[in-house]
């Protein structure tokens, strides 16, 4: 079973997750020499990509690395940029430059990851998160995605085990007890499947998917008076 709204999930754990370090986000004047001037692309390019204006991004990012390449920041950023505009096997090859550059920094095989995961390359992207959890084993982010695309290929189990860990990680985040839901109810549990989308509700109640998803469970419950109060709630949200 495919994780629905792939792209849409990459994007929103692209934009929400990965904050911009202070190093990145401290814009330093322009100069003379060839490193402040790359830089100077560089922090044009994060303006651009904040504003979602990805093309205008990689240009600057591009010719940043142009003037230095061995900066692996640079392709990292660019990676990004090439992810919001679904250019994943750019991403991934950049990705790869910067992570040959700095083979111990866990974001740059999370955004890898990612990348794989947004072409549907469920098992690379498991390989490239799992690298991102040993390098930091308390992000809870590594944890959801790696249990998306454990979901992806039908893991239900491993899903249900990362999504856990994402959970006592960060209790608070809607869409960890939304897959996790979801996967308890691709196994068949659907008391648990109602348990976790009651609480994704609690957390985020203007999500029709999650009135949906509870709906089906109780369908499949018998309980059809509350299968159908949540398939209208969930229709009304979406008028």
């Amino acid at each position: 079973m495919k994780v629905k709204n792939i792209l849409t999930i990459a994007k929103l754990t692209l934009a929400g997750i990965i904050a911009f370090s202070s190093a990145c986000s401290q814009v330093k004047a322009p100069g003379t020499t060839t490193q402040d001037d790359a830089y100077s692309y560089f922090n044009r390019g994060l303006d651009y990509f904040r504003k979602g204006e990805y093309d205008k991004a990689i240009e600057n990012f591009t010719k940043a690395i142009k003037l230095n390449p061995d900066n692996a920041d640079y392709y990292y950023y660019r990676g990004r940029a090439y992810i919001g505009k679904e250019g994943f096997d750019e991403a991934i090859e950049d990705l790869t430059k910067a992570i040959k550059l700095n083979p111990d920094n866990a974001d740059y095989y999370f955004i890898r990851g990612l990348a794989y995961f947004g072409k549907e390359g469920y098992d690379k992207a498991i390989e490239d998160l799992t690298k991102a959890i040993k390098l930091n084993p308390n992000k809870a982010d590594y944890y959801y995605t790696r249990g998306l695309a454990y979901f992806g290929k039908g893991g239900y189990d491993k899903a249900i085990e990362d999504l856990t860990k994402a959970i006592k990680l960060n209790p608070n985040k809607a869409d960890y007890y939304y897959y996790r839901g979801r996967a308890y109810f691709g196994k068949g549990g659907d008391d648990e499947a109602i348990e976790d989308l009651a609480k994704a509700i609690k957390l985020n109640p203007d999500n029709a998917d999650y009135y949906y998803y509870r709906g089906l469970a109780y369908k499949l419950m018998g309980l059809h008076d509350k299968a159908e109060q949540d398939y209208k709630k969930a229709q009304e949200m979406k008028k």
